[in-house]
């Protein structure tokens, strides 16, 4: 993967693995609308620091977030992500829906969910690995459905049904146990002169 573009990498290490299909979606937000909050630290001019390109985050007035792709010579990637950021007990989680143009309404109007931490100055954001969950869900500890094989490239979602606050509390459970976040993507703030 050391030869694809930032845009691209992000898309399938960070948000959006749709070739595999291999994420998780929750139809509602992680803690609902009580947990959510406003986090000044996200906006700004990220770059992964062994891949080109840069990770634009703009703040809307509702106070979603934009996260929004650039390849070094800031040429724009066609699809984007508002995101909603949630805490739950000091823990905190992005909720992103993808658009693919400005003017269009999201792919999928439910939430993918990502784990995000500040490490100093650097910004650390995980998927969650979809084994757990899927295993919650046949145990019938967490409402939704897990990932159905379509074809030979192609995996529906796993997607989590229950209340944003009924996924909450069973991922803060979860969090920290080996296997539930994917290995994290690291960004550093780009200094704006």
């Amino acid at each position: 993967m050391g030869a694809m573009r930032l845009p691209v990498f992000l898309l399938l290490a960070l948000l959006l693995p749709t070739l595999s299909g291999c994420y998780l979606v929750s139809e509602n937000l992680l803690g609902g609308a009580a947990a959510m909050f406003r986090d000044d630290r996200l906006p700004g001019l990220w770059r992964q620091s062994d891949k080109s390109g840069y990770l634009a985050i703009t703040r809307l007035k509702d106070d979603s977030l934009v996260f929004r792709f650039f390849e070094s010579d800031f040429s724009e990637d066609a699809e984007f992500f508002t995101v909603m950021t949630t805490k739950i007990g000091g823990v905190t989680f992005l909720n992103a829906r993808k658009y693919a143009a400005l003017t269009a309404k999201p792919t999928d109007a439910g939430y993918i969910p990502a784990h995000y931490e500040f490490r100093g100055d650097t910004l650390a954001i995980s998927l969650f690995a979809t084994e757990r969950f899927n295993q919650a869900i046949a145990e019938k500890k967490l409402l939704g459905n897990a990932a159905v094989k379509t074809g030979a490239y192609g995996t529906t979602p796993t997607r989590m049904t229950g209340s944003g606050e009924d996924v909450a509390k069973f991922i803060v459970a979860e969090l920290y146990k080996p296997g539930v976040l994917e290995k994290p993507v690291l960004l550093t703030r780009v200094a704006l002169k």
